[in-house]
């Protein structure tokens, strides 16, 4: 289970402004309660990065041009970086997004500067500095390049905050073990190969599979869901690389409990959608809002059933806390 998570620390937008993030002014507002409302609801921006809270976590996310392909180029690099569907369905672009965890579920965070002393006219939300370290973070992985100095466990110490044995999960008689990654400067856990992908699978089926890796990290706020190089595989990953040192044994736990819980659910229909032989009316088609051009980027018909009736898409993991 994942650490006891609150959101008390969270006051929202005065947290966005002790962090630097302004509320767009062009926002309308139209009576003064709507006002109060929309403030606890809109995203602060900064340098062309939104923040924005769901009451617990933080989000940090940008929009950036695709020049690639996201579910390929962003796994193993450092950060918990995820590459989001652009909301408004643009597919020139995507979103860049790193999802904060709650101070509250991190008690040993050091690090982070308070930029202004609290004042008598000037409330504080109280935590700035523990998310200040946390966006530190963001700004030290940004590059997607290793972190120079970081001063990442040794494995001896990963082995003691955490279990490796416990990262199974299973579909059927499709079992995958996870390993934990600590070398090089990296610290990560990751399901290398959810499913291998045949050379010869539909176009169909593969639109499926991406499909998927973007619903399931939509979901989880933690977890990376892509392909390898190659494109042979799919996997999932949480990459804890340059975190705030203190933080990594609380960090370990919550992506334990995220990686398990997402990559549970999204097992079944993976293994589903690489399997040729198969059948499914549902998956021999591109999902629905990608059958124009076969461009996967968009949502998956949640409803769907194949002729196997298995735990499909839209089954809800077993337990998680604030869906890391």
């Amino acid at each position: 289970m994942n650490p006891p998570v609150s959101n008390a620390g969270i006051l929202w937008p005065q947290l966005a402004a002790d962090l630097g993030f302004r509320a767009d002014a062009s926002v309308s507002r139209e009576t003064s309660s709507d006002a109060s409302r929309a403030s606890r609801r809109q995203p602060a921006y900064r340098n062309g990065s939104a923040l924005s809270t769901d009451g617990s976590w933080l989000t940090l996310s940008e929009r950036t041009p695709v020049a690639g392909d996201p579910l390929r180029e962003l796994m193993g690099t450092p950060g918990l970086w995820r590459g989001l569907r652009d909301p408004a369905g643009d597919e020139s672009q995507f979103v860049r997004s790193f999802g904060l965890p709650p101070v509250a579920a991190l008690p040993h965070i050091d690090g982070g500067e308070d930029p202004e002393p609290d004042t008598a006219d000037s409330k504080s939300s109280g935590s700035e500095p523990a998310w200040h370290a946390l966006l530190e973070w963001t700004e030290r992985t940004r590059s997607g390049r290793a972190v120079p100095g970081w001063p990442f466990p040794s494995a001896d110490e990963i082995e003691q905050w955490s279990n490796p044995a416990r990262l199974r999960v299973r579909a059927g008689s499709h079992v995958v073990e996870g390993k934990q990654v600590c070398d090089a400067g990296r610290v990560a856990l990751e399901f290398s190969a959810l499913v291998q992908v045949p050379a010869d699978l539909a176009p169909a089926r593969i639109a499926w599979l991406r499909e998927l890796c973007h619903d399931a990290q939509e979901k989880w706020h933690m977890v990376r869901f892509g392909f390898d190089a190659a494109g042979t595989a799919v996997g999932a990953e949480v990459d804890l690389t340059g975190a705030p040192a203190s933080c990594v044994p609380p960090l370990l736990e919550l992506a334990h409990s995220a990686l398990l819980n997402a990559a549970g659910w999204a097992l079944p229909t993976l293994v589903l959608a690489a399997n040729p032989s198969i059948d499914s009316a549902i998956l021999d088609r591109p999902p629905p809002r990608a059958a124009q051009a076969l461009d996967v980027r968009s949502g998956p018909d949640r409803q769907h059933e194949t002729q196997h009736k298995p735990n499909t898409i839209h089954s809800e993991p077993t337990h998680h806390q604030a869906q890391p």
